[in-house]
């Protein structure tokens, strides 16, 4: 029976709403690191954006520092890859050194996956990747798109299916449902399908932060260790699995505890503040009638770790039905949105040169769009 634990999207250095997080990172990194030292499971597979910054902080590279030695010392290999927010070159520094003793790093891609065998199982890394990767490694074959690129590296493999084959990897696959806070780059770069994977007895995805299946109960994301946006509702877990030698694979989601949680509370202003304060995070929908003046303010002051508000009335309510309205009409360009947009809000017409700014810099952003 092998086993794993699968964990990714950490993003260490990550601030919420301005708010630093190391205090929180540092304590769900401890957890992680009981968890591991109970289970005791042959492999620890993390999947990419271990670091928020490409650039990390002297206090960001000491915290994932001291979670990898403490990860070592638990006697689990350990197989890490890159992902799109992570700075590749670095991750993997040293690694033919650290390689020999259990710590497996693939950090910029280099054109094919990465295999290590350990027990009964082959494990194969593929970092994240982008289409300009796919073309340079593959300049003979048709990739238009970013799901081309892998399903060419995958379909390049030679994969022995006589053992248990475990995939490491960081992309957007079919069928994955993002929670807000992940930085995708999806315009012009189509999902992966989940057939592209069909060689592997578990595939450990990484870059949506929310848990799930992605198009086969094998295919995982394991999701974000803490929250990093309000639209994340539910609970967040580590994976723990075993596949055995009829390749029959069992799941466990193993609860995490956040030292602070993110919330939403949803009422009336006054009611809102009628409540007692909380120590976690808290994201406050109004549903008052009317603009309540300094809300932000007094939240501010008496809820310690206040992110943000919004209002949810029949005013509010009446715009997203305009703007959606409006947007069925026909297709329209994204400066023809914002200007419904400004005139929905402002309640004035946009004025030329107001215009003028608006389409230069989509235009410097998106090109012709």
């Amino acid at each position: 029976m092998f086993s794993f634990i699968h964990i990714s999207d950490i993003h260490i250095g990550k601030k919420l709403h301005g708010y630093d997080l190391y205090e929180d990172q540092a304590y769900i990194l401890d957890e992680i690191v009981s968890i591991i030292e109970e289970r005791k499971p042959d492999a620890v597979l993390i999947a990419g954006d271990v670091y928020d910054r490409t650039a990390p902080s002297e206090e960001a590279t000491s915290l994932l520092d001291g979670f990898m030695n403490r990860l070592y010392r638990t006697g689990s290999s350990i197989f890490m890859i890159a992902g799109n927010h992570d700075p590749a070159e670095k991750l993997s520094f040293l690694s033919d050194i650290v390689d020999s003793h259990g710590l497996h790093i693939a950090g910029k891609f280099n054109g094919h996956l990465e295999k290590r065998s350990l027990g009964d199982a082959d494990i194969y890394m593929l970092p994240y990747i982008r289409l300009a990767d796919g073309r340079r490694f593959f300049p003979d074959r048709d990739i238009n798109s970013l799901a081309d690129a892998v399903s060419t590296v995958i379909a390049d493999t030679e994969i022995d299916k006589s053992r248990i084959n475990i995939l490491v990897s960081h992309q957007f696959v079919t069928g994955a449902a993002v929670s807000g806070s992940e930085d995708l780059m999806i315009g012009g770069e189509m999902p992966v399908p989940p057939e592209a994977f069909s060689d592997f007895d578990y595939v450990a995805l990484g870059h949506i932060h929310r848990a799930q299946s992605a198009g086969a109960s094998n295919i995982r994301y394991s999701g974000s260790p803490l929250k990093y946006s309000a639209s994340e509702r539910d609970g967040k877990a580590v994976i723990y699995g075993r596949i055995g030698g009829d390749r029959n694979l069992e799941i466990e989601e193993i609860r995490l505890h956040p030292l602070h949680d993110v919330v939403i509370r949803r009422s009336d202003f006054n009611s809102i503040m009628s409540e007692s304060s909380t120590d976690d995070f808290i994201y406050v929908v109004l549903t008052d009638e009317t603009d309540v003046p300094d809300a932000v303010s007094a939240l501010s002051a008496r809820f310690p770790r206040f992110l943000a508000m919004e209002y949810d009335n029949s005013r509010t309510r009446r715009l997203e039905d305009d703007v959606i309205i409006a947007g069925y009409e026909q297709e329209r360009s994204p400066a023809e949105y914002y200007t419904e947009l400004f005139s929905l809000i402002a309640r004035k017409d946009i004025s030329d040169e107001q215009r003028k700014c608006v389409e230069d810099s989509i235009l410097e952003i998106w090109g012709n769009a």
